[in-house]
């Protein structure tokens, strides 16, 4: 069977509402669903006011609301094993820019990025636990493996020829 790539955007996984339609679709999608996910709907702007944020505690513990939205929807939508493992990544991701924004001073373009992408990694965590939830065959590829880019932190540009051959690997 041929993949074919579903692309859902912010608003398309803010909520149980949202995400039920994205169920629907990818289970009357017929081929291979590769599905690729933007952050929760106000997600990436949240981090970037945190990421803008001066170096303190405070900071940090902005990023609390954010993650109990995304665990919210997991326990929503999920109730079987998936959830367990699906809760342990997303407050892993959280935790981690956490301690990077405890222990830094005003974020690096690198930081930033990185800062920027936990939206990304935890939106698509849950999509994944959601769709195995529903009964459809889903498993989690890190996108970080998967394109690759130059090193334009801010800017960066996608570099198709290795992108491809991460995929493959993939």
């Amino acid at each position: 069977m041929n993949p074919v790539v579903l692309k859902f955007g912010g608003t398309s996984v803010q909520d149980e509402q949202a995400l039920h339609r994205l169920i629907g679709i990818v289970a009357a999608t017929r081929g291979v669903p590769v599905v690729v996910v933007s952050a929760l709907a106000g997600v990436t702007d949240s981090l970037a006011e945190i990421a803008r944020m001066a170096p303190t505690a405070a900071r940090a513990d902005a990023l609390a609301p954010i993650l109990d939205r995304h665990l919210a929807l997991l326990a929503a939508l999920t109730a079987r094993a998936p959830q367990g493992a699906a809760i342990d990544h997303v407050s892993a991701l959280f935790q981690g820019a956490a301690s990077a924004l405890r222990a830094s001073g005003p974020l690096g373009p690198a930081a930033r990025d990185a800062l920027l992408g936990v939206g990304e990694l935890a939106a698509s965590r849950l999509v994944a636990a959601v769709l195995s939830e529903a009964g459809i065959a889903a498993r989690w590829a890190d996108a970080r493996r998967a394109i690759i880019t130059d090193d334009r932190f801010g800017a960066a540009r996608p570099r198709p020829a290795e992108t491809r051959d991460a995929v493959a690997r993939e």
